[in-house]
């Protein structure tokens, strides 16, 4: 497995609404276009069904977005690998309610893990920094609806 044109004739999982639900479905088509097997795309609501899909041998395949697929290799302890090179790489963002208060903490502690982890690729190791000291430093200070941020970033109720 090293491309789309390798899930010709395979039965492969995939989260409803996707990009790799649709993915999936135009590989289907042009490996019918060119002579070969169909990819038998079974769509799921969550990602949890893919997983579960994957683990019992109900499909061979199980297509998500690369931190999630690392994050359900990682869980599986052992049962699932990593194949292939990621594709069509997108950003990612994250979404916060507008008068939260929050916009700026995760943009500050984003920013602080992306330092982090340029020093960790550099090879220079975290130096005086842990994480949770980088992700606390960012968000300390901030607020959101009156109360302090805490070590999650999150609002208390």
């Amino acid at each position: 497995m090293n491309t789309l044109a390798d899930l010709c004739g395979l039965k492969v999982a995939a989260q409803k609404g996707t990009v790799q639900a649709d993915d999936a479905t135009a590989q289907s088509k042009k490996c019918t276009a060119d002579g070969k097997k169909a990819v038998d795309v079974q769509i799921f609501p969550d990602q949890n069904g893919v997983n579960l899909a994957l683990k019992s041998g109900r499909v061979q395949v199980a297509m998500a977005d690369s931190p999630v697929a690392a994050y359900a290799v990682k869980q599986s302890n052992g049962a699932f690998k990593l194949v292939g090179e990621s594709y069509d790489n997108a950003p990612y963002g994250i979404a916060v309610p507008k008068d939260s208060g929050l916009a700026q903490p995760m943009v500050d502690a984003i920013k602080a893990l992306i330092v982090l982890a340029e020093e960790l690729r550099s090879g220079g190791g975290c130096g005086r920094y842990s994480l949770r000291h980088v992700v606390r430093s960012g968000l300390q200070g901030h607020s959101a609806g009156g109360h302090g941020g805490s070590g999650a970033g999150a609002p208390r109720p």
